[in-house]
């Protein structure tokens, strides 16, 4: 009886601890998000609204390099490395668009950050429809 009861106290712990580690990743995850997509939403609107002052905007794709690599450290226990992989090349590659000035695809890079982003986002959060 009493080895039952310390079986059970053991997979209750077990379980709580899980279970606290669970909210706080997702916890981290959302802060990291949010980061992320304040970035680059402050990136797009510093180009949008002329401010072609590289310094400016060279100084919010830094920081959202920066926020990344904060991110990525945690990001790489629960994701698929291959989509992180992904969202670094975009990264890394905002600068040289920038340089020469090809708007057009800089936009589209920002964009499927965000994108990606959010995909993350979908597969992070538990609901419903992602867990059938």
């Amino acid at each position: 009886m009493v080895r039952k009861i310390k079986r059970f106290c053991t997979a209750i712990i077990l379980f709580v601890a899980i279970f606290t580690l669970s909210v706080i990743s997702l916890f981290n995850f959302r802060s990291n998000y949010k980061k992320l997509i304040t970035d680059t939403e402050n990136i797009k609107s510093a180009v949008v609204n002329d401010i072609i002052d590289n310094k400016t905007v060279y100084k919010y794709i830094e920081n959202l390099k920066n926020n990344w690599e904060n991110a990525e450290k945690y990001f790489v226990i629960y994701f698929n490395h291959n989509d992180l992989h992904d969202i670094q090349m975009m990264i890394s590659q905002l600068n040289a668009m920038l340089d020469y000035e090809e708007y057009g695809e800089f936009f589209a890079r920002v964009d499927a950050i965000e994108s990606s982003l959010d995909e993350l986002k979908y597969n992070t959060y538990p609901s419903l429809k992602n867990l059938l």
